[in-house]
């Protein structure tokens, strides 16, 4: 799943693995027909549920083969997004949550999830971050700070900074400051270089979103309406085929007809 590339072992490792999120991402998205179908009464044809219940199998498969390390815990962020979708339909939900004395509460969460845990998938970590995400789903904004036109920005190009962040980090202590060097660096110094990567790193991501990004997803809608026409077409039948059905059942009810009077 993760080959060598050009013979550079650990070739993985230059976009510190980033790759392995794919699976679960389309282990989730196979999966929703069938949540929908059985959970939500959401009519779907067979054709979908087939196909989708085919990808979940093979990414099931994948994921057990390649990736079985804190497989549970790594599909469990999916069930908080999941938990979102039903009180943001709340209005008084809504209201409460988004309410700004409730924010403090949400910062404290915040704290204890991120500085007093080892990982985020343990037990309380995880519902903190959690509850976090249903509050801000539900509006919350933070003081303002997520409605920030920074804020939204970076919110933007979050998905191209997850990509590309190990790939600068990679260039910068590979082939600008050496590892010998990098060593040797005091924690002021790191953090500046640290610093500026950040700055380029937001730079270079801002490119991608916009030059590449954007334009894809604002084709989203077009794409997605020529692939469901095609599907319509492939799947009504043709002209010449109701036509002749429709002559062969006329045929078998004259048939019919023509016996019964018979008798």
């Amino acid at each position: 799943m993760e080959p060598d590339v050009n013979v550079l072992k650990g070739t993985k490792y230059l976009i510190v693995g980033v790759q392995w999120s794919l699976a679960f991402e389309w282990l989730f998205y196979c999966s929703l027909a069938v949540i929908g179908s059985l959970f939500f009464r959401i009519k779907t044809s067979i054709t979908t549920i087939l196909l989708t219940s085919l990808g979940l199998v093979v990414f099931v498969l994948i994921i057990h083969e390649y990736y079985p390390i804190l497989a549970w815990e790594k599909m469990s962020p999916f069930l908080g997004g999941i938990a979102a979708a039903f009180p943001t339909r709340n209005q008084r939900v809504g209201n409460f949550v988004a309410n700004p004395w409730l924010t403090p509460a949400l910062a404290a969460l915040l704290y204890l999830s991120l500085l007093n845990y080892s990982t985020v998938f343990s037990p309380v970590p995880y519902l903190c971050i959690c509850l976090i995400f249903i509050a801000i789903a539900c509006g919350n904004d933070f003081f303002g700070i997520l409605t920030l036109k920074a804020s939204r920005l970076l919110g933007q190009i979050s998905y191209s900074i997850y990509l590309l962040r190990g790939l600068l980090l990679y260039t910068t202590f590979q082939f600008i400051i050496h590892g010998a060097t990098a060593e040797k660096l005091s924690p002021l110094s790191y953090w500046c270089v640290i610093s500026g990567c950040c700055a380029v790193l937001i730079l270079i991501t801002c490119q991608t979103y916009y030059f590449i990004e954007r334009p894809l997803l604002n084709r989203t809608d077009i794409v997605t309406k020529q692939v469901r026409d095609f599907i319509a077409k492939r799947m009504q039948p043709s002209a010449l085929a109701t036509k002749e059905a429709a002559v062969i059942a006329n045929s078998v009810l004259h048939h019919t007809a023509e016996q019964e009077a018979a008798k």
